[in-house]
């Protein structure tokens, strides 16, 4: 077996294939998804939001989408990502941001990131909830309703009162219980990733869900780097750990903070540019100061000195001198700005936002640290749980 064969039977590359180069792009647009009912509560519907507001901030473009749970979740996904990267270009970086649950199956093969809407509804959550409303609140609804044939005309509003307080907080127990109970719908990542990986230009996947890096199981090597475009993807935890919600407000914050810089750079070159328009003013003045002197020199008046329009002239000179080099300092300041808000405008604009985005993870982990720390150095675990109902279904880690 010769090399090539050797090295593609392991499943190596051959060395000649390369990846595809940088390209500039201009635009960024984003595609933010969640499931339209979940159990996550309001975590997942901030960080949604907060993902809108930042990228908004940013100048992209950016458009919303909600899974709806239903048996075609998946061909629901697979359309909107379709749409989303039909008139995809090359002077466009495309991201698309999930926020939800995720779990890798444990007896299927090939691995799979499931993207799922619900976690299984826990029977011991489903008896508790009966036993509340038989004892607590059904009791209490049922002694109001027997007194109310004794009750006098002056006690039947506050009665009706207190039904109308049981009724609502029924209806919050309700409300609470309700995600629990609603069926769970699931969307294969591998079986999404052909219309990322067909889309025709750059793209950006961002998973923020437990087990997130197991979708890198459904990407092939050569997928990755054969390919006519660049395809990039950020996970929120590795597989078989659980994501613990600080990376989406760490990375939104680091991108906040760097087009900040960016407004205060550009300020920064708005006065430069002022001290040029004063420097190469105060030029002018000296030199129309030396002209003044000189004509004074070459015509004299009765009661002009010559010794004094000769000091105004030496004057005059010394100012046109001062004036030049802090116009040439000015000058450079100016150019050494612009080159600053150059760089730092073209990585928010698209042609480094990957880039600059697996950077800003770096500082996503000091957060994470700082986050999991107190101030006395203890350790604070703060990642979700992995209840049993969804073990016993799922047979995998999930969240």
């Amino acid at each position: 077996m010769n090399t090539g064969q050797r090295k593609k039977a392991q499943g190596e590359l051959p060395m000649d294939i390369q990846a595809p180069p940088p390209r500039a792009t201009s635009k960024v647009r984003a595609l933010n998804v969640k499931w339209s009912s979940h159990d996550l509560g309001d975590s997942v519907d901030r960080k949604y939001e907060l993902v809108r507001k930042a990228f908004k901030e940013m100048g992209f473009t950016v458009e919303g989408f909600l899974i709806r749970p239903s048996v075609d979740s998946e061909g629901d996904l697979k359309r909107k990502l379709g749409t989303f990267f039909e008139s995809a270009d090359q002077s466009t970086l495309y991201i698309v941001y999930y926020h939800g649950h995720g779990y890798v199956p444990v007896a299927r093969e090939p691995k799979d990131l499931i993207l799922f809407s619900h976690n299984d509804a826990d029977i011991d959550d489903i008896w508790d909830f009966g036993e509340e409303i038989v004892q607590n609140r059904l009791g209490d609804l049922g002694d109001i309703l027997q007194s109310l044939p004794d009750l006098s005309d002056n006690t039947a509003l506050n009665t009706l009162n207190e039904l109308s307080a049981e009724i609502s907080s029924l209806q919050e127990s309700l409300a609470r219980i309700r995600p629990k109970l609603e069926p769970d719908f699931e969307i294969s990542f591998n079986s999404i990733l052909s219309t990322v990986l067909d889309a025709k230009g750059d793209v950006l996947v961002i998973l923020d869900c437990c087990d997130a890096g197991a979708a890198a199981n459904a990407i092939r090597p050569t997928d990755i780097i054969t390919g006519e475009y660049n395809k990039h993807a950020i996970f929120a935890c590795r597989e078989g750990s659980t994501a613990n919600g600080d990376m989406t407000s760490a990375l939104c914050k680091m991108l906040i903070d760097r087009r900040e810089r960016v407004k205060t750079t550009l300020k920064d070159v708005e006065k430069a540019s002022n001290d040029v328009k004063w420097a190469e003013e105060g030029l002018r003045r000296a030199e129309d100061e030396l002209a003044s002197a000189r004509l004074k020199l070459r015509k004299p008046r009765h009661g002009n000195q010559p010794q004094k329009t000769l000091e105004k002239i030496k004057d005059a000179k010394d100012a046109i001198e001062k004036a030049k080099t802090a116009a040439e300092k000015a000058g450079e300041a100016l150019r050494e700005t612009i080159k600053t808000a150059g760089n730092m405008q073209k990585a928010i604009s698209g042609r480094e936002i990957k880039e600059g985005l697996i950077e800003g993870l770096k500082e996503v982990e000091e957060v994470r640290f700082r986050s999991r720390t107190s101030q006395r150095g203890i350790q604070i675990p703060l990642t979700l749980k992995v209840t049993h109902k969804v073990q016993r279904k799922r047979t995998g880690a999930g969240c």
